[in-house]
């Protein structure tokens, strides 16, 4: 939230993906887990 004052000016999220180049098509992309060292720097 980015305020000036009292006033809110915007509101705003994110969706983060973690992702390879799929296999089978260089021209998609292929979902994967989030990276063990990712995960740890996170606290999870």
């Amino acid at each position: 939230m980015i305020r000036r004052g009292d006033d809110v000016l915007c509101e705003g999220r994110e969706t983060r993906a973690f992702c390879i180049r799929h296999p089978d098509d260089p021209d998609r992309i292929k979902a994967i887990p989030i990276p063990v060292d990712i995960r740890a720097l996170c606290g999870g």
